[in-house]
């Protein structure tokens, strides 16, 4: 298998924790992770293969809303021959739907773009796994990204549908993803491409291997999630700030901080190990609680196992 240019790909993925993630608020992540798409897509494509290789571009549906309805939130974009028109965020998560009131909460969100004769509602995300709407069976991998409007879980026929995750064998466990290979998708025919290696960062960050527009495999990281978790409730948070700075690049100070994190990740030693410099370098008086911060910052999502991890 190939393997990513880690250390470049690695600065793109912590470019998103340290400088875009702490700026985009509220805004939908689709619109912030897709910088890393389009970077690293560029990085790992073959411009020669992909000329042969080209995804096929299908004709655009008159009338399409895309629905990603995840753990937490849920978003749509009605997208009319083509081109959004408009978009809209909510908060109503699959966590906070009760058991059959998948329908009435979509029909409250976006019922009014589903009205037109011609509409097509297609849902990926959580609200096809188990504690969602309906399960959407996973695709496994190996598997050509186009196959996926083969195996839609039709909730309403030729009206509303589930997109299906996909599903890879790993050496050691198998290893799963929801909504994801619906960005995928976006990003490589944003591009024109057909082979390249996708990141998407966040709680559970993606390595994403498609060649020749088949998913090969892919591996997921609890980057963000783990990066929480000692930020607020382990013994780190103590000598942390309680809110979060400024942007780190602002700082040359916290600057050097994040980058001596990531060096500190990139020495091979076990993670449970360099993590804990984390908390000596605060009791020593060597950094202050901004600089911690964005030390941790660099130290965590980088750790050894994530960067050999494709």
């Amino acid at each position: 298998p190939c393997r990513p240019p880690t250390a470049l790909a690695h600065v793109l993925e912590q470019h998103y924790f340290r400088r875009i993630a702490p700026q985009c608020g509220n805004k939908p992540s689709s619109q912030i992770t897709f910088i890393l798409h389009i970077h690293l897509s560029l990085l790992h494509a073959n411009p020669a293969r992909d000329q042969r290789t080209r995804m096929k571009t299908p004709k655009p549906h008159p009338h399409l809303i895309a629905v990603d309805w995840g753990t937490s939130a849920l978003r749509a974009a009605l997208i009319v021959q083509g081109r959004i028109v408009a978009q809209r965020h909510s908060d109503q998560g699959i966590l906070r739907i009760k058991q059959g009131g998948f329908a009435t909460a979509l029909a409250d969100f976006c019922g009014d773009w589903m009205t037109t004769p011609n509409a097509l509602t297609l849902i990926c995300g959580m609200a096809g796994s188990a504690q969602g709407w309906q399960l959407a069976a996973y695709m496994a991998c190996p598997s050509p990204l186009q196959n996926l409007t083969q195996h839609l879980v039709w909730l309403q026929p030729h009206k509303v549908a589930l997109v299906p995750g996909l599903s890879c064998e790993l050496p050691h466990a198998p290893d799963v993803m929801r909504g994801e290979e619906t960005q995928v998708l976006g990003a490589l025919e944003l591009l024109g491409h057909a082979s390249a290696t996708v990141v998407l960062p966040g709680t559970h960050s993606k390595w994403v291997q498609v060649q020749d527009g088949h998913v090969m495999r892919f591996n997921t990281f609890m980057t963000g999630e783990f990066f929480s978790v000692l930020r607020q409730h382990s013994i780190l948070a103590r000598t942390l700030p309680q809110e979060n700075p400024s942007p780190f690049d602002a700082d040359p100070l916290t600057e050097e901080a994040f980058d001596a994190g990531v060096r500190m990740a990139q020495n091979g030693q076990s993670i449970l190990h360099t993590v804990f410099s984390a908390r000596t370098l605060s009791l020593m008086m060597r950094q202050t609680p901004a600089q911690g911060l964005a030390y941790l910052s660099g130290l965590t999502p980088c750790c050894n196992n994530a960067i050999s991890g494709l």
